[in-house]
């Protein structure tokens, strides 16, 4: 997951499978209106945090 400010800035989930790390992987680009980019960071955080927490 990050933020990616070139261009239009943007939220990125990038997601595949763990196990096979030369498997496609997808991205999912949401659009972060202007006033809002501090939504975003609290969101990216939110998320990464939750990860870390998962077993494999």
């Amino acid at each position: 997951m990050s933020i990616n400010t070139e261009g239009e800035p943007v939220l990125q989930f990038v997601y595949g499978q763990i196990e096979y790390a030369d498997e496609p992987y997808f991205v999912l680009e949401i659009p972060i209106p202007e006033n809002q980019t501090k939504m975003a960071h609290a969101l990216r955080s939110h998320y990464l945090e939750e990860i870390k927490n998962i077993n494999y």
